[in-house]
């Protein structure tokens, strides 16, 4: 299945107390499936939304919890996910949507991740500003940002240490560095640059690695980081890129090589409305 670019998120969702990422992203999508319903699978909307399993089940579960989706599938394996009146107020028009969706799925016109800005801003009512306003000035200027999602992109990294308790100080290190916007706007490029630098994952004379608390520590860590102190010289990249020879070439396509068998194909078609 083709990753999308974009997800359509009517206006109507932006009267909705819903402020996880993940959980916006669900809801738009079931929304604009309509009576169809949203049948993809969470390890399906794990990979199109470049997230753990984990988020996409607990995103899942929360907003059936809270009522805004419910499952009309007949059984286990054939969850479908719709949104219900506390959603929408009301049952007509929800099919509106269903064309774009299909098209943005089933077509591959669009490529690459689900980019968390475009998600968040897109189709901003002047209702939802105001609600955010208030929001900020209740808790005292700063947005709240769930870590799980930064928690899940750190840890998808597997050449910088491992995030294994997100304790309530880094919680709020966390929540003081988002407060500013050029950490806010970049924390994944950041740490996608952390990941890739040679020096910064252990590649030194004293085999340091940069861990979760060294960049939160202050604003300085990010911004070396963002301004790019510690990006590979073209000599050390240029090294590191070895040919793989023929055995590991081979062990690599047999771990990464999935071909559906006919029934997978024929479920896959049938998730997005093709057959």
């Amino acid at each position: 299945m083709n990753k999308i670019d974009h997800i359509r998120i009517p206006v109507e969702l932006f009267k909705i107390e819903v402020r996880s990422l993940p959980k916006v992203c669900i809801l738009a999508l079931a929304y604009n499936f309509g009576i169809n319903g949203l049948r993809l699978s969470n390890d399906q909307l794990a990979r199109l939304f470049s997230v753990h399993k984990r988020t996409v089940e607990k995103a899942i579960s929360e907003l059936r919890k809270d009522d805004f989706v419910r499952d009309i599938g007949t059984n286990r394996n054939d969850r479908c996910l719709v949104v219900t009146g506390k959603t929408t107020g009301h049952t007509t028009g929800q099919t509106a949507g269903t064309a774009t969706a299909k098209k943005c799925i089933s077509t591959g016109q669009y490529t690459g991740r689900v980019p968390a800005k475009r998600c968040a801003t897109t189709g901003l009512t002047a209702d939802h500003k105001e609600r955010k306003e208030r929001v900020k000035e209740e808790e005292g200027g700063v947005d709240s940002f769930s870590g799980s999602a930064f928690v899940d992109y750190w840890n998808s990294k597997n050449n910088i240490p491992n995030i294994k308790t997100f304790t309530t100080h880094r919680q709020e290190k966390l929540q003081a560095q988002m407060a500013e916007s050029s950490f806010a706007d970049n924390w994944q490029l950041i740490i996608d640059k952390l990941s890739a630098s040679s020096f910064a994952t252990g590649h030194n004379k004293r085999n340091w690695k940069a861990d979760i608390d060294w960049l939160l520590k202050n604003s300085d860590n990010y911004t070396k980081v963002l301004e790019g102190k510690y990006d590979n010289s073209p000599q050390v990249a240029a090294s590191s890129q070895k040919p793989f020879t023929p055995q590991q070439e081979h062990a690599f396509l047999d771990a990464n090589t999935h071909k559906p068998t006919e029934s997978e194909a024929e479920s896959l078609l049938k998730s997005v409305g093709l057959l």
